[in-house]
């Protein structure tokens, strides 16, 4: 179950954080206030830059350099609470017996 997720400039959000909630969580908003970002940051964490529809220089925040972008999302499988980050430097995954980069 996906638990959280921070964006860092990634497209529009510089720094955004999101705690979802148990079961079914809805993300509302207008047109163009970001709600595919938060889905794209969500494929960016767990597939890297091949998830993405465009290049990593097009989804870094306007202006900025590709390395000041990351993505943390919290999860949890089979009862073990797991973070993963990604960034252009890589990814790595936490939990609490371990680390994976």
């Amino acid at each position: 179950m996906l638990k959280s997720i921070k964006l860092t400039n990634f497209r529009r959000h510089q720094n955004l954080y999101i705690e979802f909630g148990p079961g079914v969580n809805a993300i509302r908003g207008r047109n163009e206030q970001g709600k595919t970002t938060i889905l794209e940051g969500i494929a960016y964490a767990f597939g890297g830059a091949a998830a993405l529809p465009e290049p990593l220089s097009d989804v870094v925040t306007y202006g900025l350099t590709e390395s000041k972008l990351a993505v943390e999302v919290g999860f949890d499988f089979n009862g073990v609470d797991y973070t993963l980050k990604r960034s252009k430097g890589g990814a790595e995954l936490v939990w609490d017996n371990g680390i994976v980069t």
